[in-house]
């Protein structure tokens, strides 16, 4: 539990620090690469890991990340289209929503065949820790953009 406590201030003070700070002062903010290489220590820590499972994990863990990103960025960029055209028809709408429900499908798919690959490694309880992590990291980065936005009053 303490270890976990020191990592999720690690990540709050290293994120917030880096959002602090305006772009135009040269501060930059985190890649989502370096912030995806984080997550990933952070969940071989969660799921505590021997050094031989982290390096496997951090293999897989990337080709899967890599994977999941590429699909929502297709969806993400239809989406804006979609979004900034003033003349969008229906169709437009019902064919962007049918490409979010086929990006989530295909999302599970995905994560249950890496499960598999996870699974010849890992034990059932670590695969679990890693879900509960990503979850958990999941929530701790939308809070700190939350508090990023309208200030620490504004956290509900």
């Amino acid at each position: 539990m303490k270890r976990f406590l020191l990592i999720m201030m690690m990540l709050a003070a290293a994120v917030a620090a880096a959002m602090a700070q305006a772009p135009d002062k040269g501060c930059k903010r985190p890649s989502p690469k370096e912030i995806n290489e984080f997550k990933m220590k952070y969940l071989a820590q969660e799921m505590e890991l021997s050094e031989e499972q982290t390096q496997k994990f951090i293999e897989l863990y990337s080709k899967m990340s890599d994977e999941r990103f590429a699909r929502f960025r297709k969806v993400k960029e239809l989406e804006k289209r979609v979004k900034e055209n003033k003349n969008a028809s229906e169709q437009d709408y019902e064919d962007l929503s049918e490409a979010m429900n086929t990006a989530k499908i295909e999302d599970a798919e995905m994560e249950k065949r890496y499960d598999a690959q996870f699974s010849k490694f890992l034990t059932g309880k670590q695969i679990f820790k890693m879900k509960e992590g990503e979850e958990s990291f999941r929530k701790k980065m939308r809070e700190m953009r939350r508090e990023k936005r309208h200030g620490k009053k504004g956290k509900k």
